[in-house]
């Protein structure tokens, strides 16, 4: 469902990937997503940290239909994985929802190895899940 592409960022990113994705009913497409340097003073940054958020990034949902034009901020906080706006992720299909799932997760696993907060995030979030 993702086809992964690599690409390191300067500045305000410390990681991108861009995921090519083909829903089951031969929609096209590909998601991006940025995982920012936390120690950056961008607006997204700040207003992540001021949530208590452990990483923050931008998803960006590129040529697919009934996705949104508009990056969708996220943020891993101890609540858990938001995005703003909600409403309008609430609105996709379900098949664009669950191939952002993945992408999401394989996201995850492509960046645990860069950023060592987020391997602990995954860790804990595996524990809560887990009922620990």
């Amino acid at each position: 469902m993702c086809t992964n592409y690599r690409k390191q960022l300067a500045g305000g990113d410390a990681v991108y990937r861009e995921y090519d994705v083909q829903l089951p009913d031969g929609t096209t497409g590909s998601i991006q997503f940025t995982l920012a340097d936390m120690q950056d003073s961008t607006g997204i940054v700040m207003y992540a940290r001021r949530q208590g958020a452990l990483a923050c990034g931008v998803i960006t949902l590129v040529d697919i239909p009934g996705g949104t034009p508009k990056p969708l901020v996220w943020t891993k906080t101890a609540r858990g994985l938001e995005t703003i706006p909600t409403e309008e992720v609430l609105e996709f299909s379900a098949q664009l929802k669950t191939a952002l799932s993945y992408c999401l997760l394989a996201f995850y696993n492509d960046v645990q190895h860069i950023v060592a907060d987020l391997a602990a995030i995954q860790a804990v979030h595996a524990i809560n899940d887990n009922g620990g």
